[in-house]
């Protein structure tokens, strides 16, 4: 897993190195945006509720030489954390991007993440109609904006064209887990040889996948679906 979500994060992953080069309310403001000279930090927990953290923050840049203002102050940081709740996996990516600009004539300055998006996906846990375990398609719940919000701000203007360059750069998709299928419970037997399938999943409070299971000689799934699991008698003086 973490391979795939750093493949999600690194594009997130950059300097904001603000470069004035025109100064245009209608237009556009240019920033350089280096790639990061480091990568994200792994965080990962033996127990609890988040299990892996993958986390990056930029350096603060500040240009001083702009046109019209005095000086603008950038920095960014991404994340994703992933979580075990119940029956599910949560997948929640967050990306800042703050932005200090002031100008002497003005007596307010504009300081704040004028960019704040955190978009969460749900993975649910399931035992499909064969007794496989498997990871569903993500449920995503809209996008979370909690980006500092101006009003009758003599910046208004200035941070609304930030934003709208910042959300042209940064990709907030976190691709799709692939399936994972379980195929131990077609070969693991009990004492007896007996095999078993899995009737449910869920995640304990110290990150175990646990489930019920039912011994599988002939057994009805579904709606009427049979299917049947070879008996595998062990050898007498084999134990588990």
């Amino acid at each position: 897993m973490i391979p795939l979500l750093k493949t999600h994060i690194l594009p997130n992953c950059f300097e904001p190195k603000p470069e004035w080069r025109t100064f245009d309310f209608h237009g556009t403001i240019y920033w350089k945006s280096d790639p990061a000279a480091s990568t994200p930090t792994i965080t990962t927990t033996p127990d609890g509720t988040v299990v892996l953290t993958l986390k990056f923050q930029s350096g603060e840049y500040t240009d001083k030489k702009w046109t019209h203002l005095d000086g603008v102050s950038a920095k960014t940081s991404s994340s994703i954390n992933v979580s075990f709740t119940g029956k599910a996996i949560l997948i929640s990516q967050r990306f800042v991007f703050w932005s200090h600009v002031w100008k002497s004539a003005l007596r307010e300055e504009l300081s704040g993440n004028l960019a704040d998006w955190t978009p969460n996906s749900t993975y649910d846990i399931a035992v499909n109609a064969k007794g496989k375990l498997e990871v569903r398609p993500p449920k995503t719940d809209p996008l979370i904006d909690s980006s500092l919000v101006l009003t009758g701000s003599g910046y208004l203007e200035v941070a609304t064209i930030i934003k709208r360059d910042v959300s042209d750069q940064v990709k907030l998709q976190v691709a799709p887990l692939e399936p994972i299928p379980v195929t131990f419970a077609q070969n693991f037997v009990f004492p007896g040889g007996n095999t078993f399938i899995l009737k449910d999943s869920g995640l304990s409070a110290y990150q175990d996948l646990v489930s019920h299971i039912t011994y599988a000689d002939l057994l009805s799934i579904g709606d009427g679906l049979e299917f049947t699991v070879p008996r595998v008698t062990l050898p007498e003086k084999n134990t588990i």
